[in-house]
C-alpha cells in the first residue's frame, strides 16, 4: 500500500498493476478507509484501529467494516504491514 498525503491510497499487486485504490483518514489513531471501487457499496466506510510497532511496520485491528473483501484484505490476510524502502 502507498499512502499518500492527499489521503489518498494504491495497492501494488506482485505483478506491479495497481489492484486498487481509495481515500483514507487517519485521526485519533483511528484508520478510515474507503475504496475508490464500488466493492463495498457507495461511499462506505471501514473503521480500523492502527498500531505503529517499530521504526516501519504498523498492526490494524477492526473497529466496524462489514465488507468481507476489505476486511479480509487488511486484517484477514495480512493484518500488519512493513514499510518498503524504495530503491
Amino acid at each position: 500500500m502507498d499512502f499518500k498525503q492527499d489521503n489518498t491510497y494504491t495497492v501494488a499487486l506482485p505483478n506491479g498493476q495497481i489492484g486498487e485504490r481509495g481515500i483514507y483518514s487517519l485521526k485519533d489513531s483511528v484508520f478510515s478507509i474507503k475504496n475508490i471501487k464500488d466493492v463495498c457499496g457507495k461511499d462506505y466506510w471501514g473503521q480500523y484501529k492502527l498500531i505503529f510497532y517499530g521504526n516501519d511496520s504498523l498492526h490494524l485491528t477492526l473497529i466496524k467494516d462489514t465488507c468481507t473483501e476489505r476486511r479480509m484484505d487488511l486484517v484477514g490476510y495480512n493484518p500488519g504491514l512493513k514499510r518498503r524502502i524504495a530503491k
